[in-house]
């Protein structure tokens, strides 16, 4: 049943570009945001950090990605310097999930 206010936060596969290789799965949940912020997000993304960006979007992290007593932030430092595409491969799986409609087979 449609609900007027969406789920504050929502869970997503993101497929991470690796280099030489296929395209691996990263567990994340995203947080939603409305037209206006995601505007203003989009809008001040230039010039701003993987670190702040990903904070914005991101929620968590699934634990089964994480080593044992890793933060978020310790998690995509890591990611975001080891594979150049990471914040492009999350972006683009965060704006499709909050812009494209699921169609069910």
């Amino acid at each position: 049943m449609f609900k007027r206010e969406p789920n504050p936060t929502f869970p997503s596969t993101v497929y991470m570009t690796v280099p030489g290789g296929d395209s691996l799965p990263l567990k994340l949940v995203f947080k939603h945001q409305k037209t206006t912020q995601l505007n203003t997000f989009l809008a001040t993304a230039n010039g701003r950090t993987d670190a702040d960006m990903l904070r914005e979007m991101v929620d968590h992290v699934d634990t089964s990605e994480k080593k044992e007593g890793e933060t978020d932030a310790d998690f995509f430092a890591e990611v975001t310097e080891n594979y150049p595409a990471a914040r492009s491969d999350i972006l683009r799986t965060y704006l499709r999930e909050l812009s494209e409609s699921r169609v069910k087979n």
